[in-house]
C-alpha cells in the first residue's frame, strides 16, 4: 500500500511498473514498457549492437528534437518582450455536465485579465478504456470585444500545484463572434499526470498572456511566412 501522500513519488520515482524506454532509443529502438520488464528487454535487443553509421539518422533526430526544444524555449522568453503581458492563477473545479450521459469537466471562476473578465475550461478526450487521453483547456472572453485581440496563451502549473507540464504556446485571435478559443491541448508530460488532473476535485493552473500589438503582428507574420518558407 502507498500513502496519498506518497503517490506522486511512487509512481515517478519508485513504482516496478511506471512507463519506460530502451537504453538504446538513441539507435532507433522504439520499445515502451513497464520498468520491470526493460532489462529483460534490454537483453535481448538488436539495438544495442547498431554500429555508429546505422545509428546515425536516429542520433541526428535526437539532436533536431533537442534543438527544438530549445528554439520553444528562446520563443518563450521572446514573448516577454511585446507590450502587454500579464499572468493569472485560475483555479479550476470539477464538475459534471448535464449531458445525456454525464462527462466530467472543469471550469473556473471568472478573472479579470486586460480590464475582461475571462474564464478557463478544461475537458477530457478520449473515455476511461482508452490509452491516449488527453486534457484539454480553452479560454473564454465573457465580453464581446470591440476590436480583434491576438492573444499568445502560456499555461504553467501555479503555486503549490505539482503538475509537470511541457512548454507549448498557443495563438487565438479573439473577436466579436470568436470569444472562445478553441480547446488546446493541455501539455501534461505524461498519462501519469493526466489521470492525476482527471481525479482531481480542482487543479491549479497559471496562464500567462501576451497580447500583440499592430507592431508585433506584423512581425509574427513575417516570421510566419519565413517558417512557411
Amino acid at each position: 500500500m502507498v500513502n496519498r501522500c506518497n503517490i506522486e513519488a511512487h509512481e515517478r520515482h519508485r513504482c516496478n511498473k511506471r512507463p519506460s524506454k530502451c537504453r538504446f532509443n538513441f539507435a532507433g529502438c522504439d520499445w515502451k514498457g513497464p520498468l520491470d520488464k526493460l532489462e529483460t528487454h534490454v537483453k535481448a535487443c538488436k539495438f544495442k549492437f547498431a554500429t555508429c553509421e546505422s545509428a546515425k539518422d536516429e542520433i541526428e533526430k535526437a539532436i533536431d528534437k533537442e534543438s527544438h526544444r530549445a528554439r520553444v524555449k528562446d520563443n518563450i522568453l521572446n514573448l516577454f518582450a511585446f507590450d502587454s503581458v500579464i499572468y493569472t492563477d485560475f483555479l479550476v473545479r470539477s464538475y459534471r455536465t448535464d449531458d445525456y450521459i454525464p462527462k466530467l469537466a472543469f471550469e473556473s471562476n471568472r478573472q479579470r485579465i486586460f480590464n475582461d473578465e475571462w474564464i478557463l475550461s478544461c475537458e477530457i478526450r478520449g473515455d476511461s478504456s482508452s490509452t491516449s487521453r488527453q486534457i484539454l483547456f480553452s479560454m473564454t472572453l465573457k465580453n464581446r470585444p470591440q476590436f480583434s485581440r491576438d492573444i499568445q496563451l502560456f499555461v504553467t502549473r501555479a503555486p503549490g500545484s505539482d503538475f509537470q507540464l511541457d512548454h507549448v504556446t498557443y495563438l487565438h485571435r479573439f473577436t466579436k463572434d470568436a470569444t472562445s478559443s478553441p480547446f488546446f491541448s493541455l501539455p501534461l508530460k505524461s498519462a501519469a499526470e493526466i489521470n492525476r488532473f482527471i481525479s482531481s476535485k480542482s487543479v491549479n493552473l497559471r496562464v500567462y498572456m501576451f497580447e500583440m500589438n499592430e507592431v508585433e503582428r506584423r512581425g509574427a507574420n513575417r516570421e510566419n511566412q519565413r517558417a512557411n518558407w
